[in-house]
């Protein structure tokens, strides 16, 4: 071997040194392939990081899962709110079964090639939240390797979203049920919205009002002028926000309305159309106008009043001489009829100031339990013989109207004031020409009333279950919308001067709402006149007055200082009930009336300790005897109860024995069986 190193040693060392040349070149080439790929590991971790920067930027979850099913990647978003859930799978999460179950069908999808998308629901941390989903597989050589995700965070969205849409459901719901009607009108004043309210106020569907004009819907022609003056000012911001006009339902009615209007403005200053809300406020208009005539009438009676009382001054000593001149000079039969003509004038200047009192001053006068029927039948007697025998007068009282309390001397204050200016428009027309087969005509009627709608101020008597209506009508010449509107103005009068004093209305109106009444006025020019006067029904007769009033004289009351008990007579037949009244106050026995079992039961529950018995009627509308005995009995009263009958069969009669009847007595009866009963 040394021999052929020595041999070729030169050889040798050529070699050696050229290996040594190609090592250092080697060496060399390596060190600047790792330099090279030193400065790539840089770069490539610097991309890393900015990748990874990146995606935990992202505002949004997002995570990696392998084909293992485990997660490799989850950004800062996704540590937050799931945990760091790297080397995790999907079952060793702490998830709610529903959130499980929808992200293990999402990456079951993806693993098998599908891009999943779409909104979700889920809980998170035991709070509901919504989210927008993608699960997208990766590819690798077209090999699914994993699966990657995104989590949109919707909850603010879809909140704000869903407080939008119960916003503008409340919105609907108020533009609905709200008593206002609520309309939109396009540029040309068509009906683009009409709710429930505008159905009920106008009468009109929504499929009728769509489209249709306003002008030939709701607004009649004399306020046409009016409203359009409304739409151009709304239209050009120069007012119209508040308007009151009258309007007309489908049926045809006017009715006062109260509108409040705004122009429908755009983005870009642009006025698009115009929504309103109004309101019927015709009943309102009523009611404000009886508070508006009330005032004035006071105001004007209290200095009437004060006028009213030094003319008495001045009266009462001119009445006194002229008795002591007629005295005096008896014998001058010329003086004395001087003297009668002086009489007549006084007098008419007495009762015109009494009129004049009577203005703005609520009577003092005693009110009684009173049927009002034969009080309009007794005054039409005085009357019938001062009308124009021309005059047809048609009277149409309606039987079985129970009492009321009234004044005697006001309802014929109402009644004669009321003739009298029916008698004088007729006697117009038939001084200007009437014409032909028209018959001057007053008409007369009276009614019951369950209840009352309009302009009737029902706040005046809330204690009334009902009403009685006196109604007078004529066919004369009626009245302007200007006259109706002055009507019950003290001292106003269309009359020729001296044929007046405009004093008979007022009077009319100052003595029925004493009554705690009130009186409504129909009248169109040419056609006539329609006076309705409202007088509530008591539920109990006010303190005090328990009589039952009698036409024509005084009311009947208990006579006194005879010991007797106290009565709570149920009778529908207001003679019969007068006639037992008569028997029973004689002796000194207190009566009430009801005129059927219903007011006895009201009366009973609100005076109970002030009754001993109840006499009462078997066979009357409303409520029978049987069924007054029967719910007394029910409600455990043990009051003292007799029936009064006609005829009672077998049947009934045991079914009165059963609830507890004290007695009954049959009609027609002597004194002494009912003086007997009552023991």
């Amino acid at each position: 071997m040394a021999g052929w190193i020595a041999q070729n040693h030169d050889y040798l060392l050529f070699f050696a040194f050229g290996m040594a040349g190609i090592g250092a070149a080697i060496i060399g080439v390596l060190k600047a392939e790792i330099g090279a790929r030193r400065k790539i590991e840089v770069r490539l971790l610097n991309s890393e990081a900015r990748l990874r920067t990146v995606i935990d930027s992202m505002p949004f979850d997002f995570w990696v899962m392998d084909d293992s099913g485990r997660y490799a990647l989850m950004n800062a978003v996704a540590r937050k709110n799931w945990g760091d859930n790297q080397g995790k799978t999907l079952a060793d999460l702490d998830l709610p079964p529903e959130t499980r179950k929808i992200c293990e069908d999402n990456n079951r999808r993806a693993f098998e090639g599908e891009i999943v998308r779409g909104e979700v629901a889920f809980n998170q941390n035991g709070r509901g939240q919504h989210g927008y989903n993608i699960v997208a597989p990766v590819r690798v050589d077209g090999k699914t390797t994993g699966i990657l995700g995104i989590n949109l965070d919707m909850t603010e969205r879809i909140g704000a979203e869903e407080a939008l849409r119960k916003s503008e459901r409340r919105l609907a719901l108020h533009v609905r049920q709200t008593p206002l009607a609520v309309i939109e009108w396009d540029l040309d004043f068509r009906v683009t919205a009409w709710n429930p309210a505008a159905e009920r106020i106008f009468g009109f569907t929504v499929a009728e009002a769509l489209g249709r004009d306003a002008i030939g819907l709701i607004v009649p022609d004399e306020a046409r002028e009016k409203v359009m003056e409304v739409w151009k000012a709304i239209l050009s911001h120069r007012g119209g926000t508040r308007s009151t006009n009258r309007n007309l339902t489908k049926s045809g009615k006017s009715i006062l309305c109260e509108w409040y209007n705004t122009p429908l403005v755009d983005d870009n200053g642009q006025v698009i159309g115009v929504a309103s809300n109004t309101q019927d406020i015709t009943d309102r208009d009523d009611l404000e106008k009886q508070v508006r005539q009330t005032q004035k009438i006071e105001s004007l009676g209290q200095l009437a009043a004060g006028v009213a009382h030094e003319f008495n001054n001045l009266l009462t000593p001119m009445l006194l001489r002229l008795e002591m001149l007629r005295i005096d000079r008896a014998g001058d039969t010329s003086l004395l009829a001087a003297l009668r003509s002086i009489e007549d004038a006084i007098n008419q200047a007495a009762q015109l100031n009494q009129r004049i009192l009577s203005v703005g001053q609520r009577s003092n006068g005693k009110r009684e339990l009173l049927l009002l029927n034969p009080l309009v039948d007794d005054t039409l007697g005085l009357l019938r013989h001062t009308l124009d025998r021309r005059i047809e007068l048609a009277v149409h009282l309606s039987p079985g109207l129970g009492p009321l309390s009234l004044d005697r001397a006001h309802i014929a204050q109402i009644v004669v004031n009321l003739i009298i200016n029916a008698r004088d428009a007729l006697m117009q027309k038939i001084e200007e020409g009437a014409p032909a087969g028209w018959t001057p005509r007053i008409d007369i009627s009276t009614l019951r009333m369950e209840s009352v709608q309009g302009g009737v101020d029902v706040s005046r008597a809330p204690f009334a279950l009902s009403w009685q209506r006196l109604t007078i009508a004529d066919n004369g010449t009626g009245m302007s919308a200007e006259v109706r509107a002055k009507a019950f103005d003290p001292f106003y009068t269309t009359k020729s001067p001296g044929q007046g004093t405009g004093l008979g209305l007022a009077v009319v109106w100052n003595v029925v709402s004493s009554l705690d009444g009130w009186i409504e006025l129909e009248s169109k020019l040419g056609s006539g006149t329609v006076f309705h006067v409202y007088f509530p029904v008591p539920t109990a007769p006010p303190s005090g007055m328990i009589a039952l009033g009698k036409s024509g004289g005084p009311g009947l009351a208990p006579v006194e200082g005879e010991a007797g008990i106290r009565i709570l007579l149920v009778e529908d037949n207001v003679t019969v009930a007068e006639t037992i009244n008569v028997l029973l106050t004689r002796t000194g026995h207190a009566v009430t009336y009801a005129q059927n079992g219903e007011e006895a039961w009201e009366l009973f529950r609100m005076r109970e300790k002030s009754f001993d018995l109840i006499l009462t009627d078997e066979n009357m509308p409303v409520l029978s005897g049987t069924e007054l005995l029967r719910r007394l009995r029910d409600a455990g009263h043990k009051i003292r109860v007799v029936v009064v009958s006609g005829h009672l069969g077998e049947e009934k009669t045991d079914e009165l024995n059963r609830l507890g009847v004290d007695g009954i007595l049959h009609k027609p009866f002597l004194p002494k069986e009912l003086f007997a009963i009552l023991k």
